[in-house]
């Protein structure tokens, strides 16, 4: 809206809830590349570089022109809203904390000021129309191009919206576990993210000829969560940042648990999303670690500083989590038993694959030496004494990412790969070729995707109509 109305257009801004921002709010940097923060701290990164390195590691299932675009763009879009920041007198972002590697993304912290004194000192005065509490119901397409959108106001009032461009940006279906589980086949999720963002801006694409890209995908988070209760509150989301044992629901072991560490966003999140329902199993000393002095009884500072894990996890104690464990036990969501057949039988785990893991387990902490996984002795916790704990997790999710097919234009596309309709074009979450599954390892990729991609779709929207 920022960059349509500085370009001289007419803008609208369709908005379903009361107020703006969105998952933007919620995010905290943005990967970009070329910016002149980069310059000033010595960033020499090159968007080759990025592009090479996203290219390989999606195996090339991604569109190269978009990616290549979009991280074209990226460096120009830091600068140009800091340049607008600067002028409001807030601080915008800041440089990034690594100048190679993954961790290139801007900063530029939590909460909806950052974007409401935007909307105060350029958008509205600029002239361009917000509409909350309104939204979009269908799009208006004639003779195979947009010609606007039909909306809705909360209080049941008929808005209709002439356009000859329509820009759809929604932010994915993090809010809608029937849309979750016709394209994913399962929702069991955790949403850590915003609610309200339910496909509209997909289906309504959908509805008017656009297509599905090949990999649309929940955006998993790092840590675990629960469906029943909320483990974001407190302490037990980061049980699977122990290297614990974790299994399926038949009882069965099916990955090297540190990843969950290691590689959180990726063979972490992946594996525990296949298997739906994980089961952490953890013993009675190990808990009273955690209570004690967080992950750092239990994984030493060794290990931390190697694993160069996340302040917010390196607390010096978790001190809610016997209320929090108590919680979900109650909730029939963990279990604790004094051996770890009753342990299995609590937790509903298959008996003879159940007691299978345990006899594999043990032998594999008795030798050192992890054959099948490959997990280093270091996180191999004994289980020779109880009593035991088993906690029920499943993968949280910040939202989806991925939707409808775009080309490097970020133009719908519908059957026979071409723009259809015409004259609608799709930004950040629901629109899909930038990602991959599973989701890359550079941070702030999606708050980098959804920031860029919707500044320079001004410029398509433009060619589009001929300005």
């Amino acid at each position: 809206a920022l960059k349509a109305v500085e370009e001289g257009l007419s803008v609208v801004v369709l908005e379903k809830t009361a107020r703006i921002s969105g998952e933007g709010s919620c995010a905290t940097g943005a990967l970009a590349v070329g910016s002149k923060l980069d310059e000033q701290v010595g960033n020499h990164v090159t968007v080759d570089e990025v592009f090479s390195a996203m290219m390989d590691y999606y195996y090339w299932r991604t569109d190269a022109s978009l990616t290549y675009n979009v991280l074209s763009h990226s460096g120009e879009m830091i600068d140009w809203l800091q340049g607008h920041w600067e002028q409001t007198g807030q601080k915008g972002f800041s440089a990034p904390k690594a100048t190679s590697g993954t961790s290139i993304a801007h900063d530029y912290g939590k909460g909806t000021e950052k974007f409401q004194v935007l909307w105060d000192t350029f958008i509205v005065p600029g002239g361009a129309t917000l509409l909350l509490d309104t939204k979009a119901e269908s799009l208006i397409v004639e003779e195979g191009a947009v010609a606007g959108v039909s909306a809705s106001k909360q209080d049941g009032t008929a808005v209709t919206v002439n356009a000859r461009a329509v820009l759809v940006c929604t932010g994915g279906f993090g809010g809608n576990p029937g849309m979750q589980k016709e394209l994913f086949g399962t929702s069991d999720f955790y949403l850590n993210g915003v609610a309200t963002n339910t496909g509209d801006g997909i289906n309504l694409c959908r509805e008017a000829g656009a297509v599905l890209s090949t990999d649309v995908s929940p955006h998993l988070a790092e840590f675990c969560s629960n469906d029943v209760l909320d483990f974001y509150a407190g302490y037990m989301k980061f049980l699977n940042q122990g290297g614990f044992l974790m299994l399926d629901p038949s009882g069965n072991r099916y990955m090297n648990e540190a990843y969950c560490i290691t590689h959180a966003l990726a063979r972490g999140a992946s594996g525990m999303r296949r298997v739906g329902s994980s089961y952490i199993v953890l013993t009675q000393a190990d808990f009273d670690k955690l209570v004690r002095s967080g992950v750092h009884e239990v994984l030493g500072e060794d290990l931390i500083a190697e694993y160069k894990m996340r302040e917010r996890i390196l607390v010096p104690s978790y001190y809610t989590l016997q209320d929090e464990m108590d919680a979900a036990i109650a909730h029939g969501q963990a279990w604790k038993a004094d051996t770890l057949e009753e342990l299995g039988e609590l937790a509903g785990f298959d008996a003879a694959t159940w007691a299978r893991t345990v006899e594999d387990y043990r032998a594999v902490i008795a030798s050192g030496e992890d054959p099948l996984f490959g997990k280093r002795p270091e996180l191999l916790h004994p289980l020779d004494e109880g009593p035991f704990y088993a906690v029920r997790v499943v993968s949280p999710i910040d939202g989806t990412y991925n939707g409808i097919k775009v080309n490097d234009r970020l133009q719908a596309i519908g059957e026979g790969d071409v723009p259809a309709p015409r004259g609608l074009f799709v930004a950040g979450q629901d629109s899909g070729g930038y990602f991959s599954y599973p989701y890359t390892d550079y941070v702030g990729a999606t708050c980098g995707y959804a920031l860029t991609s919707g500044m320079m779709s001004v410029e398509y929207v433009k060619e589009y109509l001929g300005l």
